[in-house]
């Protein structure tokens, strides 16, 4: 049973589906003492097994001293981010359709203010610009990581407090007010730094059309439709944003503009503080909170693989059974520039590092259409793989490298059975070469005749395949 979905029948629920593999493991045991059960883990709703975990069963069995023994193996897939690995596919439409990676994943919204009653700025409601600051220290950061986005981490390696590619971008938000509200000249400082980290119009100056839009690089988010839009305004020779008051009859109006996450910049590793300074002017109501606080991005890259395959690796080392995983691949719209080869790396490296069995998806060895949902190295029209000329030949070399392939009769290792394996065999039966290392550790599967040697059988097996004579 491959990816039991039981969300659908109890949502947050996955027990039935343990119970069941359970019962399913004792009738297999019943007919096959000793097959191999691999154990398929649940996903969610949203096709992600993010929440999920396994659960440990047993297959009753003993050893020859009556000691108790597993032949079950655990399956978990990966495919994150979905937003990169399956861009484009028709299964999930409302994805970005030119993710790349590592790529910038939002993950918390965290607000520091000189607060009053614990929730926001009071402005007088003068006419005059304030100047505003605030400050949050790393020791804040890290509880609030701990608390929402913690840092999964594997047993044996050091711990994380927040993440080692740390992102931020300036943000003003605005809850349940009915006055005005405006800002300017947005600053992020880091620790006792008196330059400022160098946003893209962070001074408001640059946009397309006063009045009507906010800032080139901004975004607005709001949560009701009434609510009218903020305004991008002139003053002079200066521009600012200006968020409008709420109707009066609006329950909790909520306004957030913030820089676009592509404009985030990446903070230093050890960073202490961060301090934030606007330009404001406008006046608050009662029941408020008007912030300058900022969006957090946490870079998706192999630090973020490794936190979401923890809990699988974990349970592998915990309970001495062998995890694997059965399906992990990236569709072909997500091309070598975006990132693959990248993913394809850092992932694979995970594996070989942590021990974990895996088999690379290819989903659709062809395609009905030429630019289809294909997540293997061929690519054609109503062909089958084996009768495509179409390959994705930059995957490839990383496949190959992803699984240490070795052909036999590939002596020099470059993944091709010719004349130069030939020549190299040749000038070691006459000793005009000696072994090298690569060579040496690859007798195992270069040796035809399994004699552990190389000789004249590999040099034969090499000139049959060249010439044709051999499959």
């Amino acid at each position: 049973m491959n990816e039991p979905k039981p969300e659908l029948i109890t949502p947050g629920d996955d027990s039935a589906w343990w119970a069941l593999a359970q019962q399913l493991i004792i009738d297999i045991r019943a007919v096959g003492a000793k097959n191999i059960i691999i154990i398929s883990n649940t996903i969610g709703q949203d096709g992600e097994g993010k929440d999920q975990k396994f659960r440990l069963l047993t297959d009753n069995l003993t050893d020859a001293e009556g000691k108790p023994i597993s032949n079950l193996m655990y399956d978990v897939h990966f495919y994150k981010p979905y937003e990169f690995t399956q861009q484009g596919a028709f299964w999930l439409s409302d994805v970005p359709q030119s993710a790349s990676y590592p790529s910038k994943d939002a993950k918390e919204w965290l607000v520091w203010t000189d607060a009053v009653n614990g929730e926001g700025k009071h402005f007088s409601g003068s006419s005059d610009w304030e100047d505003w600051s605030g400050k949050i220290n790393r020791s804040d950061i890290e509880s609030k990581f701990s608390a929402n986005c913690k840092l999964e981490v594997i047993k044996g390696d050091l711990p994380r407090t927040i993440p080692d590619s740390l992102f931020i971008s300036p943000s003003f938000f605005s809850y349940n007010n009915k006055s005005d509200l405006s800002f300017d000249n947005y600053r992020i400082f880091i620790d006792n730094s008196v330059d400022p980290l160098p946003f893209f119009n962070d001074d408001l100056e640059t946009g397309p059309d006063f009045g009507k839009t906010i800032p080139q690089g901004w975004s607005e988010w709001k949560n009701n439709e009434n609510m009218t839009s903020a305004r991008w305004l002139q003053e002079g020779q200066n521009h600012y944003i200006e968020i409008p008051g709420a109707p009066q009859d609006l329950l909790l109006p909520n306004h957030n503009i913030t820089l676009d996450s592509s404009e985030a910049i990446d903070l230093p590793l050890n960073f202490s503080s961060v301090t934030m300074k606007a330009a404001v002017k406008g006046k608050n109501d009662d029941n408020y909170a008007n912030i300058l606080g900022a969006s957090w991005y946490q870079a998706y890259n192999q630090e973020s693989m490794k936190s979401s395959l923890a809990p699988f690796i974990n349970f592998g080392i915990e309970n001495n059974v062998p995890v694997m995983c059965l399906e992990f691949g990236v569709i072909m719209k997500a091309t070598q520039d975006k990132g693959h080869l990248t993913w394809l790396d850092d992932l694979g490296n995970i594996f070989h590092k942590y021990n974990l069995h895996f088999a690379y998806h290819a989903y659709r060895g062809f395609s009905n259409e030429v630019n289809d949902t294909s997540f293997g190295v061929y690519q054609c029209r109503n062909a089958y793989a084996r009768a495509c000329t179409m390959k994705y030949e930059f995957v490839l070399p990383t496949l190959k490298r992803l699984y240490d392939l070795k052909l036999a009769g590939d002596i020099n290792g470059d993944y091709q059975v010719d004349l130069v394996d030939a020549i190299v065999v040749l000038k070691i039966l006459s000793s005009v070469q000696q072994p090298d290392n690569g060579v040496a550790n690859s007798i195992s599967v270069i040796d035809i005749n399994r004699d552990g040697k190389i000789g004249i059988e590999e040099t034969i097996h090499i000139l049959q395949k060249v010439s044709g004579l051999r499959e």
